[in-house]
């Protein structure tokens, strides 16, 4: 995360919005990204459990994870701005279902509150449980 500008904003939350919820597919594959390389910004990693009722964040300092970079900071609220960024990296536990959802940040800057819904242009982000399907695995650079 950054701003678009100098001004710097102060990241108070992430929530999840689940848009739904549905049984695993029984055709097709499934193509996992995984992480390579670390960043070099503070980064903040939680754990989203799409297995209860209600989204909650659970942070997490990554010393307990198979993680191929260090954890520099964890937790809210922190500080971002055009030349201070931040990354959050959201671990995924679907269960045994196939999940699509929106990811929203919410921020203070000036004393004013506001939100930013990452929403894959409209489409939501997906993620699915394990299941029956072939699984193939790409190394993101």
């Amino acid at each position: 995360m950054q701003t678009k500008t100098s001004q710097a904003i102060v990241v108070t939350g992430v929530k999840i919005r689940v848009l739904s919820r549905r049984s695993l597919p029984n055709s097709g594959l499934v193509i996992d990204a995984q992480l390579n390389g670390g960043p070099q910004v503070p980064t903040h990693i939680f754990d989203v459990d799409f297995t209860r009722s209600v989204q909650t964040l659970a942070s997490q300092n990554g010393k307990d994870r198979d993680l191929p970079y260090e954890v520099e900071d964890r937790g809210f609220p922190y500080k971002v701005s055009g030349s201070d960024p931040a990354q959050v990296v959201l671990l995924l536990h679907p269960g045994q279902r196939d999940v699509r959802f929106t990811v929203e940040v919410e921020w203070v800057s000036d004393g004013e509150h506001g939100s930013e819904t990452l929403d894959n242009h409209g489409q939501g982000y997906r993620v699915m449980g394990q299941g029956d399907l072939p699984r193939y695995y790409q190394e993101s650079e």
